[in-house]
């Protein structure tokens, strides 16, 4: 996606591939292009490949600049979209956990030179996409109201990138085909400078109804979660002591304020998509931390096993949420972790905990034998910032590749 301003800096684009068997062969390639390049990853290795600049989408706009990975074996995929002091990443997911169902979630705050922005990706057979706009879009010199609908053809391995000065979170993208659906904003800003943000949405079919949110144990300002229903849905949270609760509409987008150092327990009548949305902050030597937005798996989604990532030039963190009587269970890399000051979440029998990962690039294991967890992946550097979930290393993410060859 459009990291800021297409001439700001130059990109620097990198998937970290990891395999889960030995002699994985990897193949990378991008649509109508000369960049090919195939590689073997091995069992609980990671490889980096640096993706061509010009795979950045330019502006609203249909374009081949599409990155296909495929694999022999298992893999799983991280993206970094990162720029001078822009950066973030997020999850790439296989083919066979894409949908045809999503909304849309753009953060507001930014300066007056940055968009909200969502792409929409095919696969290999062409697809209609129906979008339901909640803000203005130009496409195509033609200018689409919020409320209306454009419908867009996408070839095979095409990407519709769409950019606006509107809100344009609720936003529903509906193909005929399986789609990937990327969401956030060129530059985001909200208590320091701006920073570009986006995910890789889940559809809504693998949405959850129970999540808990850990507060990101650094910040010293609020941080905010978006909360997004597709069908008529009551909500309750609790913060603390304090419960409330509230009625969604289909579509409809919600923010709910993520405390300093407090965490928030959410159950839903119906599934909602959870995001988080870190809203940076200045520590106490004034050096400026920037946002970045990440999923919240629902808790029917945790794993007994996570990879995780720290990223070079940033310091790297990790977000634990486990069950409290299993605290003492979880490892990294197959060490005990009694360094871990763990604290309890009202409402849910789990706690939640910060493990530091250190400076610079690393690939590290988290497990928890006796229960599956939360574990969320962030950084921080001046200016800057990541964060996405850390991705499953355990078998029940690898079940759904037996029946899939060559998938990836």
């Amino acid at each position: 996606m459009q990291n800021y301003q297409l001439s700001y800096s130059k990109g620097d684009f990198r998937l970290f591939i990891t395999g889960y068997s030995p002699s994985t062969t990897v193949t990378i390639w991008m649509n109508k292009s000369s960049f090919k390049t195939v590689l073997t990853v091995n069992e609980r290795s990671t490889l980096m490949v640096q993706i061509p600049t010009n795979a950045e989408l330019p502006g609203t706009s249909k374009s081949c600049n599409v990155i296909v990975i495929k694999a022999d074996k298992p893999v799983s995929v991280l993206s970094l979209n990162s720029k001078l002091q822009s950066a973030d990443t997020s999850i790439v997911y296989p083919i066979e956990d894409l949908g045809m169902d999503y909304y849309v979630v753009t953060p507001e705050d930014g300066p007056s030179d940055a968009f909200k922005e969502f792409s929409v990706v095919s696969y290999e057979e062409p697809t209609n996409v129906d979008i339901f706009l909640t803000g203005s879009v130009s496409y195509q010199e033609k200018t689409y109201a919020a409320g209306s609908k454009l419908t867009v053809l996408l070839d095979p391995y095409n990407a519709l990138q769409l950019l606006s000065r509107d809100n344009l979170s609720g936003t529903r993208v509906v193909s005929q085909k399986p789609v990937a659906v990327l969401s956030g904003h060129t530059c985001t800003r909200k208590n320091t400078k701006c920073n570009h943000v986006y995910e890789q949405l889940r559809p809504v079919p693998s949405w959850g109804t129970s999540f808990i949110i850990p507060p990101i144990s650094l910040q010293l300002k609020s941080d905010v979660i978006f909360v997004v229903a597709a069908e008529k849905t009551t909500i309750e949270y609790q913060v603390a002591t304090r419960k409330s609760s509230q009625n969604l509409n289909a579509g409809q987008v919600i923010e709910l304020d993520i405390l300093v150092q407090t965490p928030l327990y959410l159950t839903s009548s119906a599934g909602i998509q959870v995001i988080y949305y870190c809203t940076g902050w200045q520590d106490k030597r004034r050096t400026p931390y920037d946002p970045l937005l990440m999923t919240i798996p629902p808790v029917s989604s945790y794993c007994s096993s996570y990879y995780i990532y720290g990223q070079q030039d940033f310091e790297n963190y990790g977000s634990l949420v486990v069950r409290t009587k299993d605290v003492k269970s979880v490892t990294f890399n197959k060490n005990p972790t009694a360094d871990l000051t763990w604290s309890a979440i009202p409402g849910t029998d789990y706690s939640w905990a910060t493990q530091t990962l250190g400076k610079g690039f690393s690939f590290q294991l988290l497990e928890n034998p006796s229960s599956p967890f939360l574990l969320l992946s962030y950084g921080f550097a001046n200016m800057n910032a990541y964060g996405s979930p850390a991705i499953c290393a355990n078998g029940e993410f690898l079940s759904c590749y037996n029946e899939v060859k060559g998938g990836g």
